[in-house]
């Protein structure tokens, strides 16, 4: 069990809506409006959507090579391989997590950012419940896409909740997209932000759970459980690869590929 708050160092890296009223403070990262809801960030294991009380899907989008894949491996599998092969079409990886009293499933679709992919990519925004738009802090150009991306998403998604993250922190040398600047865009897009590293982890863990989380409370605001996913959704049917469910890497990987793996 976590404890009642989610603290890091780097808690200047993000922004978050200034209208949810169940995140207290950026800096004191507190869920839910009760103590007892704020204990709630407990990942489990060996439950099938079937058994979820809640089932959120989530797609994943940006431009080619901003570090998708790499966020999903370091959330998943909590480490970064250095060298990866661009996504072929569609991966898809499955988490629980039990919040407050109940078990949240969460299929996290990640899509391959270039062009020749979008058509594959656009048959799984239908039924999405939030959309996280990603880009490397190092390549200006994949901010400015991120519009683009939005009037995809917005043609196929309805009544999204929605998320911004900036990858790459961990090459501030190279930025080439000013913090303020993203904030801004996501406060007017209404969209909580965060920057974060897939290599060294920085924030990864917050942003994830910050959309899960909101998803949760935003369906018990509505009294309603959320949709549920047909485990047989023909949509899955399309994914080309599941890299991302082959990662096996254990501490002593990371040890000694200093905090990488694979």
């Amino acid at each position: 069990m976590e404890s009642d708050s989610i603290k890091d160092e780097e808690s200047e890296y993000f922004w978050t809506g200034e209208n949810e009223d169940y995140l207290k403070e950026e800096n004191n990262y507190n869920y839910g409006s009760n103590q007892e809801e704020q204990k709630t960030n407990q990942e489990v294991e060996n439950y099938t959507e079937e058994e979820c009380d809640y089932l959120f899907k989530i797609i994943i989008v940006g431009e080619s090579s901003v570090g998708k894949t790499s966020l999903l491996m370091q959330y998943y599998h909590h480490c970064f391989q250095e060298k990866r092969m661009p996504t072929l079409g569609l991966d898809l990886i499955f988490k629980t997590l039990k919040v407050g009293d109940h078990i949240v499933g969460v299929q996290l679709w990640d899509s391959a950012g270039q062009e020749r992919f979008r058509a594959t990519s656009r048959l799984t925004f239908s039924g999405s419940d939030a959309v996280i738009y990603v880009y490397d802090i190092t390549q200006h150009s994949s901010f400015m896409k991120i519009q683009n991306w939005m009037k995809e998403t917005d043609q196929y998604c309805i009544d999204n909740l929605y998320l911004m993250i900036g990858n790459k922190i961990d090459l501030e040398e190279e930025r080439q997209v000013n913090t303020e600047e993203a904030k801004e865009f996501a406060k007017e897009h209404k969209m909580n932000f965060f920057e974060v590293s897939a290599k060294t982890a920085i924030n990864v863990k917050k942003s994830f759970e910050d959309i899960i989380h909101n998803l949760y409370f935003e369906a018990k605001k509505n009294n309603k459980l959320p949709r549920k996913k047909d485990s047989n959704d023909s949509v899955q049917t399309l994914r080309i690869t599941d890299p991302i469910k082959n990662v096996i890497c254990d501490n002593k990987d990371k040890e000694k590929n200093n905090g990488t793996c694979c």
